[in-house]
């Protein structure tokens, strides 16, 4: 896991903020301030394993992946993975015009002297239920993962509170992966960048789940 230098924190006085839309086809998100109690997974999630549902720390901006079953899997040109990235600030400070990012790690699946991993589709659910297209992240084996890539709108997040992304995952069929691919193992990683530099906050990955890679 890298660590990065810790990022200035701006204040802010929002309270809520709804995003209408991202650049690559309106997704959407929302911030909200600190609940009265521990607020609900949500519904269509389903029941997250315990190494999905731990933060990565605590009285910081921490990331979390939820929604996942225990050794979850995702085949070639199979049916997609469903899970939410939660952002958590639990500091005194508002982090303003930050984004998550979203992500697959490199893949023992790949049999290539360059590491690499599958390709896919990544969507984000609208408030009207409906499923919009983000940018697909692979790490790779360079920093382009990080620094390239913005799948959704930079937002302010106030002290105490949390932006949940809902989130479904694909990989493209075998066909169309190449000849040096085979089952094996990767992970769905998030962190969290400030923009517009994609400076990493905190470490990178801020939250990572293990997840199979099988070819039937």
């Amino acid at each position: 896991m890298k660590k990065y230098p810790a990022l200035a924190l701006g204040l802010a006085g929002a309270a809520a903020i709804v995003l209408a839309g991202c650049s690559s086809g309106g997704g959407s998100s929302t911030a909200s301030p600190p609940p009265a109690a521990a607020p609900s997974s949500p519904a269509a999630a389903a029941p997250a394993s315990a190494a999905a549902a731990a933060p990565s720390g605590s009285g910081a901006l921490t990331v979390s992946i939820t929604g996942l079953p225990a050794d979850p899997s995702l085949s070639y040109g199979g049916a997609p993975i469903q899970f939410t990235v939660t952002l958590s600030n639990g500091t005194s400070s508002a982090y303003t015009n930050i984004s998550p990012l979203v992500y697959v790690a490199q893949c023992s699946c790949y049999r290539g002297r360059i590491p690499g991993e599958p390709k896919g589709t990544l969507q984000i659910q609208t408030d009207t239920g409906q499923w919009n297209s983000v940018q697909f992240d692979g790490m790779g084996g360079g920093m382009d993962y990080l620094r390239s890539v913005q799948q959704f709108p930079g937002i302010t997040l106030p002290p105490g509170a949390t932006a949940s992304y809902m989130l479904r995952m694909a990989f493209n069929p075998l066909s169309q992966q190449g000849s040096l691919f085979s089952a094996g193992q990767t992970s769905i990683n998030a962190t969290v960048v400030a923009l517009p530099g994609h400076t990493v906050i905190g470490t990178d990955p801020a939250a990572k789940i293990p997840l199979s890679v099988i070819t039937g």
